[in-house]
């Protein structure tokens, strides 16, 4: 029914306005490169991409996307976000940088991606803000968007404690901020369900598709001033898509 929005666009939209507000304060830098991902390029420091192209979905302020145009892998690095002000501040980070390679960021959420072709696509602290009902698309648009042989790097929380949201929010209280409740409307909305992603769940997806695991990791780390148990993981797409069984 054409003008109806949905409980998980309602949900995008709060993510978008509440980061929006956390990326208009200043000094804020969600997507920094050494947060989570340090281990990660390290890892992956000698594998060669063939001047191929990266996306850093959930870009933020744009850290590491132009992490990535400067190592001179790629031929061109895509930067993606919900928060038109993260968006904007990266644009202005890559206009001072000087950077040679070509890095291009845009407001965009990965359902609405029609095509790619990377090498490298970085998804950093996104999966848990994917509504319950989007989470097997949003996966598939990664894979689909993925070259033959290339990888997925992404760092998610994979287990909140029960209290988590009554904790936050009450840290907010103590700051005297408010913008983690824009992600609330004081109803039992979706997202208040969504703010983890298994990591059994994501590998199975990406395994019954074929794609080999090169590096996972589960560790503590804290979210939002709350401990957390976080999740690493770098798998890689076959080289070639499989072809069906074929049956005489």
């Amino acid at each position: 029914m054409p003008g109806v929005v949905t409980v998980e666009q309602q949900n995008y939209q709060r993510i978008a306005k509440y980061f929006d507000t956390q990326y208009a304060k200043e000094g804020v830098a969600r997507s920094d490169v050494g947060f989570g991902f340090r281990d990660v390029f390290r890892r992956l420091g000698n594998r060669n991409f063939g001047r191929g192209s990266a996306l850093d979905v959930g870009c933020g302020t744009g850290d590491t996307s132009l992490f990535l145009a400067q190592t001179g892998k790629f031929s061109f690095v895509k930067g993606i976000d919900l928060s038109e002000v993260g968006v904007q501040k990266a644009r202005e980070k890559a206009s001072k940088s000087g950077i040679g390679s070509p890095v291009n960021f845009e407001v965009c959420n990965v359902l609405a991606l029609n095509s790619g072709n990377y090498s490298l696509i970085i998804v950093n602290d996104v999966l848990e803000y994917v509504s319950e009902a989007d989470k097997k698309q949003f996966v598939q648009k990664l894979m689909e968007a993925t070259k033959p042989g290339g990888i997925n790097a992404m760092r998610f929380a994979s287990s909140l404690p029960e209290n988590f949201i009554e904790e936050r929010l009450e840290h907010e209280v103590k700051l005297m901020e408010q913008p983690f409740r824009l992600l609330f409307d004081g109803s039992d909305n979706a997202l208040a369900k969504t703010l983890q992603f298994e990591s059994q769940q994501l590998s199975k997806l990406y395994h019954d598709a074929g794609w080999t695991v090169v590096y996972g990791m589960k560790y503590d780390a804290e979210r939002n001033f709350v401990p957390v148990q976080a999740v690493t993981l770098v798998v890689q797409k076959p080289a070639v898509d499989r072809l069906p069984n074929k049956r005489d």
